[in-house]
């Protein structure tokens, strides 16, 4: 449930910043609209949960953010200072930064740590996907065969590798790197990972993830290569 509240909060954000940016849409109005949106998509996400999600969702959080507390809390963020006491442009900084952190994911909930570390197999299998050297077929088996025993449907995997593991090793095979080629060790990829599921990128830096990601040929080739092989385990276990 969080994670498509999370997918569609940050799908309807950038479209509300392209309209402000393009100037079909003002900061206030920008602001306004991503407050609203993003508290109808807290609650649609809740109904499409089970009893016990929608139980934890509201705990996690009660009632979405009025757009006064919203102005105030982002206000003091940028200026420290009321929100009343801003100029107006300044206060148009504040919509904007709300417009884009309606798209943001929130920091990591405490409660949610125990989930995360059910990745972490999932992030040391794929973590073989970004090393600088040629990968084998015996590589893409032994990879997969990692990934089932992790008992992730294909769907949840392919979001843990390019929301949490490309943001923190994609880099490692760009064009100015000295590549690791042997892989890194377990604690120090579930540090980095949790660090950065903590501390969302801000928009621009997502921007220029997302424009990473999409250049990343080798990534994405190996992640086509390896969901073959997931599907040919998965067809071979249900054959036997």
């Amino acid at each position: 449930m969080r994670v498509q509240y999370v997918q569609d909060s940050a799908a309807a954000a950038n479209e509300i910043a392209q309209a402000v940016e393009s100037g079909r849409m003002t900061a206030l109005q920008g602001a306004e609209t991503a407050t609203a949106m993003r508290n109808h998509i807290m609650e649609l996400a809740r109904l499409r949960g089970r009893p016990i999600g929608r139980a934890y969702a509201t705990k996690l959080k009660r009632y979405g953010k009025i757009f006064a507390e919203l102005s105030e809390k982002y206000a003091q963020s940028l200026y420290k200072t009321a929100f009343t006491g801003l100029d107006e442009v300044k206060q148009a900084k504040v919509y904007t930064e709300m417009v884009a952190a309606s798209g943001r994911p929130n920091a990591i909930h405490p409660s949610s740590e125990t989930a995360l570390d059910t990745h972490v197999p999932v992030w040391m299998a794929l973590a073989d996907l970004f090393v600088g050297k040629e990968l084998q077929d015996y590589d893409f088996d032994h990879i997969a065969r990692r990934l089932l025993d992790a008992e992730f449907p294909v769907s949840r995997i392919e979001t843990i590798l390019w929301q949490e593991v490309f943001p923190v090793l994609g880099a490692n095979l760009g064009a100015l790197a000295i590549p690791e080629m042997e892989g890194w060790s377990e604690p120090a990829l579930r540090s980095a990972i949790k660090d950065a599921v903590r501390h969302p990128p801000s928009a621009p830096a997502r921007l220029v993830l997302r424009w990473r990601r999409s250049g990343n040929r080798t990534i994405r080739s190996r992640w086509t290569r390896l969901r073959r092989e997931l599907a040919g385990l998965a067809e071979q276990s249900r054959s036997e």
